[in-house]
């Protein structure tokens, strides 16, 4: 994905091509700053000269600056909170525009105040910690997928209650709502559900799996409101992961002992969430989808 990104931004913008033999290990904001120049925003949204010049000059810069590629094998990805402490304000315009992309199902984003921030890292942090004991396939994949999670909360404006988010648009960058995650369970849940959105986004950058139309929506098993066709692959991907993991860690606690009886039927009740919500998903698929050969 960033040898893709940085070679199309070289073309762009006519810039020598580097990007084939070292490309810069890409953040969501690089990816988002691509987006305002060549995708057509969902909800219309038309960004004038002055942003789009914008957009290119950080590009400019990050391949002159960008962290290089290969990064400490156990690097965390970066937890950053939704403000100005660890973006810039053209930056927080660009997380804000291409993760809340829905018309009909306005996110209202905005940052996580007081002590709320430190103790949600705090989970993150402790479910990465399990990831890496019980799943070391998991955690390395999941390391090599994910740059940045970034924290924050709805200001009110939220049609919906959302969990998290991930974007085609913030290749690399999950989104976790801080009133939705009381424990290291759901942080476990998201972050293996946002970063399957995210493989799954790698997969088919050069193709889609669905040839439904986007306006054509059905019910989806994981979310309130009709979803297209390819939101419901998505799930079917993300629920058959989740299933993975969840089944995992159980096992690794059958040999560890490490879990208390109440983090067990946690994990058992999610467990079970995610089997039903990927059949169902399928037999969602299997009444509406047109699956191309990739999908």
């Amino acid at each position: 994905m960033d040898r893709a990104l940085w070679q199309s931004v070289c073309e762009i913008l006519g810039l020598s091509d580097t990007a084939s033999k070292s490309p810069p290990r890409g953040r969501p904001v690089d990816y988002a700053a691509y987006s305002d120049l060549v995708l057509d925003h969902p909800k219309g949204i038309v960004l004038s000269q002055g942003a789009r010049d914008e957009a290119a000059s950080a590009l400019k810069a990050q391949m002159v600056n960008g962290r290089p590629q290969q990064v400490h094998p156990e690097s965390l990805p970066r937890i950053a909170n939704f403000d100005l402490s660890g973006f810039s304000t053209d930056e927080i315009g660009r997380l804000d525009r291409w993760w809340d992309t829905e018309e009909r199902n306005p996110m209202g984003l905005t940052q996580v105040t007081g002590d709320d921030f430190s103790d949600l890292r705090s989970r993150v942090l402790a479910a990465f910690d399990l990831m890496r004991e019980a799943d070391g396939e998991l955690f390395g994949e999941t390391l090599a997928i994910v740059d940045e999670i970034v924290l924050a909360r709805p200001d009110g404006s939220q049609r919906f209650a959302y969990l998290a988010g991930s974007s085609f648009a913030l290749w690399g960058g999950i989104l976790i709502n801080v009133d939705m995650h009381p424990d290291w369970t759901s942080i476990y849940k998201t972050l293996v559900h946002e970063a399957g959105h995210n493989l799954l986004f790698a997969i088919g950058r050069e193709g889609g799996f669905v040839r439904n139309i986007v306006d054509e929506a059905y019910s989806s098993p994981v979310r309130d409101d009709p979803r297209p066709v390819d939101g419901i692959f998505h799930a079917a991907f993300v629920s058959a992961r989740e299933s993975r993991a969840f089944d995992r860690v159980l096992e690794w606690n059958e040999t560890t002992g490490r879990l208390s009886q109440d983090e067990v039927s946690a994990l058992d009740s999610l467990l079970d969430q995610s089997v039903i919500a990927f059949w169902q998903c399928c037999e969602a698929l299997e009444q509406g989808a047109s699956l191309t050969h990739l999908g």
